[in-house]
């Protein structure tokens, strides 16, 4: 009897090495989607930077459109609050935050009749705060992670030695493997500590992939800022910074929708887990 509780106690061990084994598998995989979705940016970036070239080339003088003109500005407005709003759903966001602020700056001349003043406070305030937790938050999740790792493999040690102590009378191992029953708690919370660091290396992710977006950006408004001194033909240009605009915050809403749930789901299990 003691030896068939033995036989599965080393089963289900081996089963939680598994399982880290098949966690590093899938992240790999999730690694390269989120590099090809990153190039896919890039690539509707860059040709978004040809079309303002080439419509630069075109352009004689500036032809003046108040009505249209302050429409695109209240786009590129919303377009900014939703960015605010992933950030508020995102942790470990310096990098992507501070991107953000060069940003803002650069494209506040242009804005400055109708952008709320209040924009910028909050998004500093909330950057200072997110930073701070952020940041302990990570440390503490790494600390976690590397206590409850040093848990496992000493449990697992601990068992596999007793297992081969062949000559170990009955009722000492049985009593030996109760004690190792009680490292269960510590597998517990193992993997607590585990998602939680999965979850952050995916929020680091898209912070990079934010990121990788504000430097096209800065791109864009250098250009910007050049060829509207310039064009001729101001309706065009809006008409086609109103579509990029439109697009822009479909995309940004199903991120944000999309973020929102995984983040729902995400608490929902830490508080079966607890």
């Amino acid at each position: 009897m003691a030896d068939q509780n033995g036989d599965e106690e080393i089963e289900e061990y081996e089963n939680w090495e598994q399982f880290y084994e098949e966690s590093e598998k899938k992240k790999i995989q999730e690694d390269k989607q989120i590099m090809d979705d990153l190039k896919q940016k890039a690539d509707q970036m860059n040709e978004f930077i040809k079309l303002l070239k080439t419509m630069k080339k075109q352009s004689i003088s500036v032809k003046t459109s108040s009505q249209n003109h302050q429409q695109t500005e209240q786009n590129l407005s919303t377009t900014l609050q939703k960015f605010i709003e992933i950030e508020k759903t995102e942790n470990a966001l310096k990098p992507a935050v501070e991107k953000l602020k060069n940003l803002l700056d650069s494209f506040t001349e242009f804005w400055k009749q109708n952008i709320d003043e209040q924009v910028i406070v909050n998004l500093k305030d909330f950057a200072d705060e997110s930073l701070k937790k952020n940041i302990k938050a990570a440390l503490e999740a790494k600390k976690k992670a590397e206590s409850a790792r040093k848990i496992y493999i000493s449990a697992v040690n601990r068992f596999n030695s007793l297992a081969k102590k062949e000559k170990l009378e009955p009722n000492k191992f049985i009593a030996s493997l109760k004690n190792v029953r009680e490292t269960r708690n510590s597998f517990e919370h193992l993997r607590n500590a585990a998602q939680f660091a999965f979850r952050s290396i995916d929020m680091l992710r898209e912070a990079q992939t934010l990121l990788q977006f504000c430097n096209y950006m800065e791109n864009f408004s250098e250009l910007y800022q050049k060829g509207y001194e310039q064009m001729y033909s101001v309706e065009q240009y809006i008409a086609q910074l109103q579509d990029y605009a439109n697009q822009q915050n479909q995309n940004l809403q199903q991120t944000v929708d999309r973020r929102k749930e995984q983040w729902a789901n995400a608490a929902i299990e830490d508080l079966e887990l607890n």
